[in-house]
C-alpha cells in the first residue's frame, strides 16, 4: 500500500476549497446583481406599460422562469415605483 502523506494532501484539499469558495462568492455577486438588473428593468417596463395603458394588475413578464422570491422582490419593486411616479 502507499504511503500517503497527510499534511500535504490536506494543505492541497485546502487550497482547492479556498480557491472554490472564492469563484462562489464571485459567482453569487454576479448573481445578486442580475437580479437587481431583472428587477430594475421590470419596474421600468411596468412603468412604461402603465403609462400606455391603465392596468391596476402586476404581470412579471418572463417570471416562469425565475425564483420565486426574485418574482415576488421584483412586484415589490413595482408596486413602490408605480406609487411613487404617480405621488409625483
Amino acid at each position: 500500500m502507499a504511503e500517503i502523506d497527510v499534511q500535504s494532501e490536506l494543505q492541497a484539499v485546502t487550497q482547492k476549497m479556498e480557491v472554490l469558495v472564492d469563484e462562489l462568492n464571485k459567482v453569487n455577486a454576479h448573481r445578486e446583481q442580475l437580479v437587481g438588473q431583472v428587477q430594475n428593468l421590470q419596474g421600468v417596463l411596468m412603468y412604461l406599460r402603465g403609462k400606455t395603458e391603465d392596468s391596476s394588475e402586476i404581470q412579471v413578464e418572463g417570471g416562469e422562469n425565475l425564483p420565486p422570491e426574485v418574482v415576488a422582490q421584483a412586484k415589490e419593486a413595482i408596486k413602490n415605483k408605480t406609487g411613487d411616479e404617480k405621488n409625483s
